[in-house]
């Protein structure tokens, strides 16, 4: 075997540098890691404060307007801006351009949504997409929102605009930054208490910008179905559980009539966007005082008018009444509007009688005899359990007054009828009937 002068053999020393190596390896990518943190961490505090920094600018109203620009203003229309200006229109932030050795860059600037509140003032939402250019983090994107309030000329064009009090998708500059800025392999990601699947920015909705999601669920290709399963020891259950309160959740206050307490919605995409406003909705909401006690309504709705929000259609208040077309039923069912009902009802305390439902028909032009005949009266259903009653028209000239005896034959539209004495004048009787099917 071959030894060095220093009692080393060849195998050794080649077991000890590849030891070495693997070593070498592990160490650079620790530090490749620890310098990926350090870049995602110097990003997301980048975009804080270029979000405050915005925020500030257009808080002028001088510094809107030179951003926004002379626009033409018009509900759903893109306008895709330039650079963020200052108050005496010169450029404070450039698009696609790194500001001093900063890790992120503005890539996008939009406007959108524009909608008019009480004329000549209206409402829009600024879009600013960032971007980090640093290598080591791969493509790292945020997209942030600004609610403005808008002012409009003669001509409807843009006179002048800033960045409202409230809302916005991370207007305020810090409450919707990534910590930490976390995708794991199963798609799943975290954003200050919100939780996306299938989506890197729970915060932000495609229908919706700007609207905390809580837990926002996207899916491509498949139906997103949200399962929740437990086991069932008959003291153990699965809910859903919608938990509403006044003041704080740390320091809570009562709730108040009217008040909602968990609402399950369903919003579409029409061709040219998703409509926020509500197509159905399933409410649960506060009946009355809420002194010791939550009485409570279940109000459901669905809205007509593609532009239009969802409307009441049916309740159950808190006393268990149902209400259809109306919003204040005062019995176990209330319905106002027409009704068609294709089966039978059980009447009665006792549930000994069963109501099919009532009618009434004509028997045209005939002269009723002592013989059972069978007469056509249109809308009689076919089945025997049928209670008819006639009468004519005229008086009957042999005797005058005689009764006519009808009953239902099991035909649908047809009677049998007859009279104790023969009737000679030919009249048209006017027939009622009542459906008392048996209970089936």
């Amino acid at each position: 075997m071959i030894k060095n002068h220093r009692g080393f053999t060849l195998i050794e020393v080649i077991v000890v540098v590849g030891i070495m190596g693997v070593v070498a390896g592990g160490m650079s990518s620790l530090l490749l890691l620890q310098q990926k943190g350090q870049s995602g961490l110097r990003f997301r505090t980048e975009v804080e404060n270029m979000q405050s920094e915005i925020r500030q600018t257009l808080g002028n109203s001088l510094a809107c307007s030179a951003t926004v620009g002379p626009i033409a203003l018009a509900p759903a229309t893109t306008y895709n801006l330039n650079d963020v200006k200052n108050v005496a229109g010169g450029v404070s932030i450039l698009k696609n351009t790194p500001l001093n050795d900063r890790a992120v860059i503005i890539s996008d600037i939009k406007m959108t949504d524009y909608a008019d509140t009480v004329a000549p003032a209206g409402a829009a939402r600024l879009t600013v997409t960032y971007t980090s250019p640093v290598e080591v983090l791969g493509p790292s994107t945020l997209v942030r929102t600004f609610n403005l309030a808008t002012t409009k000329d003669g001509l409807g064009k843009l006179a002048s605009c800033n960045v409202a009090a409230t809302g916005g998708g991370g207007g305020g500059g810090s409450g919707n930054l990534w910590v930490p800025a976390i995708v794991n392999p199963n798609n799943i990601s975290y954003l200050l208490g919100d939780v996306g699947i299938g989506t890197s920015d729970p915060f932000q909705t495609v229908y919706s910008a700007g609207a905390y999601t809580g837990l926002d669920i996207q899916r491509d290709g498949h139906g997103a179905t949200l399962r929740l399963s437990s086991s069932n020891e008959n003291t153990r259950h699965t809910f859903i559980e919608g938990v509403a309160t006044r003041g704080t959740v740390a320091s809570p206050a009562p709730i108040l009539p009217g008040d909602t307490m968990l609402s399950i919605k369903g919003v579409g995409f029409h061709g040219a966007g998703f409509y926020a406003a509500r197509a159905a909705f399933i409410d649960m909401e506060v009946d009355g005082p809420t002194t010791n006690n939550i009485p409570a309504r279940i109000v459901m709705g669905t809205a007509t008018a593609p532009a239009g929000n969802a409307v009441e259609r049916m309740r159950i208040d808190s006393s268990g009444n149902v209400g259809i077309g109306t919003s204040s039923p005062g019995s176990k069912l209330e319905v106002n509007g027409s009704s068609d009902l294709n089966g039978s009802i059980k009447l009665g305390a006792y549930g000994v009688s069963y109501y099919g439902g009532n009618g009434a028909c004509k028997i045209l032009e005939q002269a009723i005899t002592v013989t059972p005949a069978t007469y056509t009266c249109d809308g009689v259903p076919p089945s025997v359990e049928v209670v008819v009653t006639c009468s004519g028209t005229q008086a009957m000239t042999t005797p005058t007054g005689s009764s006519v005896y009808c009953r239902a034959s099991g035909v649908g539209s047809q009677v049998i009828c007859n009279t104790p004495v023969a009737n000679s004048v030919s009249m048209d009787w006017v027939c009622s009937w009542v459906f008392l099917p048996s209970p089936s």
